[in-house]
């Protein structure tokens, strides 16, 4: 009877443990979204417009 405390204590003990490993993992990529949303890549200036056509000569 005393093993399915053990276990059952073991279990609740792993799952924490995963619980807080995975919220860790979760906040690191929380911060670096963070981070990429408010200094936003630089953006590249629209390219120029194209010259336009010359007039055929007549």
């Amino acid at each position: 009877m005393g093993w399915v405390f053990i276990l059952a204590g073991l279990a609740v003990l792993l799952t924490t443990f995963w619980f807080w490993q995975d919220r860790r993992r979760r906040a690191r990529t929380l911060i670096v979204e963070e981070n990429r949303l408010s200094h936003p890549t630089a953006m590249m200036p629209p390219p120029p417009d194209p010259p336009p056509p010359n007039a055929p000569p007549s």
